[in-house]
């Protein structure tokens, strides 16, 4: 039995009566109601809160003041919830005032973890903590340059290619992803196949993942917004996973809402549903329950996250008609006080993550066209002031936060629209953001997620193109063009036939063909558009963009002054010009 104390002292000074009796006025007493036994308390944490860089293989741990009873320790009462991962089990220990749990499977690189000890972890008389306490961290990723390149891969989702998420669906070890309403399974080394798995409709705005009927696996909450409204659709949905990456949407009907995230709100353990204006409570086996709280007429983007460092998660909950983005803190069982506005106007978007490395909760605002995105940083209260660097683009864009380059910070991925070009911005460590060098493409980006997807640890992103097929940028991948050359001569003609390869993991873009002809001799064809430099008695070419494992292959045609001696050496030499080459001694 789980007991809980309330200790009540009342005082009385120079009474002359009581109700148990009677006092001189010369007494001071002090009656004592109930004095109770306080429960664990003064927790302390491991990973740290908001942490970057948990290795792979970290154990999850807290420690409280008092010992705790074994058996009330469970993977319920200790959750962790990694986002691509689903509800980790493994070893799980308590030592006197610690309990401790070593995952059974490493996390993925960079991934979100959130972790929940609830009141239901009692010390050994049965005395619960006074509130739950729940936190999240990041994993770290490989060193890398950030440097990302097009592997030619497209994906295409029939339905709504502005949709994408990652997450490992099948619970083989690799990152997977939703491009629309279509999971597609990764077969390892980011080469995914459809396997006909469907998730959601074509009118969701927003899909989260998280393990919500404690069953290990990662489930979907997938919300809809009230213009989808049908006879079929009706509100938002919960999709449950069998484990092998194939959902089938539950009877539940959750509220309508253009944006939802699953996140242990109450601090039960559980993944609840924060949709816009209201909350849902999870009872453990994947049955939500509205909440009684309401957050106004709110009907923008949402997220969660602990912003003043007691130990829940609060939300910063975005309202339409221009109005200001709303931050309501929690008190640690699911009701919420508004406190605070953040942005100057709707947010199309709401990031929470730690930006300057200080483990305090920061914001990062998409805006509306021609408004700026903001980044807004904590000063560990929920008190926010802006950065004075921020982003301003004429067409809407997008973005996703992780460390691209390996180094402890977050930097982010801009999916930009209309054609516009996608672009990297890397972290000073102190919240300042800087362009990279790369244009990452220009198709009409909706969407993006960061996610290892080649397995090699640094972040990789998936981008999600509008009326366009999707794709996916590989961190680190490089291009590798080799080359051979076959020729035949016919009396003074020689002909080449030269064939050029990318045995690389990543499109070659840009690559230049340069051939020296042969001395004494003169150019007569090549069956591909070229430029011939009769000064310096060469032949070029432009290539066109070669995916990973293609050739392409020239007819070089040259005519010799004389015909040439059965000993004649001659020589015909071809380079390849490429910035990024992977290995260029075999050009």
């Amino acid at each position: 039995m789980k007991v809980k104390f309330i200790a009540i002292i009342i005082l009385t000074c120079s009474l002359t009566s009581f109700i148990w009796g009677t006092f001189s006025p010369a007494q001071v007493a002090a009656q004592v109601l109930s004095v109770a036994p306080i429960g664990p308390d003064n927790s302390v944490i491991n990973p740290i809160t908001n942490s970057h860089t948990v290795a792979l293989t970290s154990s999850v741990s807290i420690s409280y003041n008092q010992a705790l009873k074994p058996s009330s320790v469970t993977y319920r009462t200790f959750a962790i919830q990694a986002k691509q991962s689903g509800g980790l089990l493994g070893n799980l220990t308590v030592q006197d005032t610690q309990m401790t749990l070593s995952p059974s499977r490493p996390f993925k690189a960079g991934e979100l973890v959130q972790a929940s000890a609830t009141t239901a972890t009692v010390n050994l008389a049965d005395i619960e903590p006074t509130k739950a306490t729940v936190w999240q961290f990041r994993t770290i990723t490989k060193k890398s340059s950030g440097l990302l390149a097009d592997t030619g891969q497209r994906f295409n989702s029939l339905t709504n290619n502005q949709l994408v998420n990652v997450g490992d669906f099948n619970q083989d070890g690799l990152v997977d992803m939703l491009i629309g309403d279509v999971i597609w399974l990764n077969n390892g080394a980011a080469k995914f196949s459809d396997k006909g798995y469907r998730l959601g409709y074509g009118g969701a705005t927003a899909i989260d993942f998280g393990d919500v009927d404690g069953d290990g696996d990662l489930d979907a909450l997938v919300a809809m917004p009230s213009a989808a409204a049908s006879a079929t659709i009706l509100g938002s949905q919960i999709w449950l996973n069998d484990g092998s990456g194939q959902f089938s949407q539950s009877s539940q009907i959750l509220s309508f809402s253009n944006d939802g995230v699953l996140a242990d709100m109450d601090g039960d353990g559980d993944m609840d549903a924060l949709l816009g204006q209201s909350l849902w409570l999870n009872n453990g086996a994947g049955v939500f329950t509205a909440s009684s709280q309401i957050f106004g007429s709110a009907n923008g983007a949402v997220a969660a996250g602990d912003l003043d460092n007691d130990g829940d998660l609060d939300a910063v909950i975005g309202y339409p008609s221009n109005q200001n983005n709303q931050i309501w803190l929690n008190n640690g069982y699911g009701v919420f006080t508004r406190s605070g506005v953040v942005g100057q106007v709707t947010s199309s978007k709401i990031l929470l993550d730690d930006l300057n490395n200080d483990h305090f909760l920061d914001v990062f605002l998409i805006e509306p066209p021609l408004q700026q995105d903001t980044a807004w940083l904590n000063n560990g209260q929920a008190n926010f002031y802006i950065m004075a660097e921020q982003i301003r683009d004429s067409v809407p864009d997008t973005l996703a936060l992780g460390d691209l380059e390996g180094d402890g910070d977050l930097d982010f991925f801009l999916a930009r629209s209309a054609n516009q070009i996608d672009q990297t911005w890397f972290n000073e460590g102190n919240g300042n953001f800087i362009g990279g060098p790369q244009m990452l493409g220009n198709s009409d980006s909706r969407a993006v997620a960061l996610a290892d997807l080649d397995g090699d640890g640094d972040l990789d992103a998936v981008v999600g193109n509008l009326y366009q097929p999707s794709q996916i940028w590989l961190n680190g991948a490089l291009p590798d063009i080799t080359l051979e050359q076959r020729a035949t001569v016919n009396d003074n003609l020689i002909n080449y036939t030269i064939t050029i390869s990318n045995i690389g993991s990543a499109v070659a873009n840009g690559a230049i063909f340069v051939d020296q002809l042969p001395a004494n001799s003169e150019f007569v064809s090549l069956n591909v558009p070229n430029n011939y430099d009769s000064v310096n008695h060469t032949v070029s070419v432009t290539l066109a963009d070669m995916n990973p494992q293609t050739q392409l292959q020239f007819n070089l045609t040259v005519r010799l002054a004389a015909l040439p001696a059965e000993t004649t050496q001659l020589t015909n030499t071809i380079t390849i010009n490429l910035a990024n080459d992977g290995e260029m001694s075999n050009n």
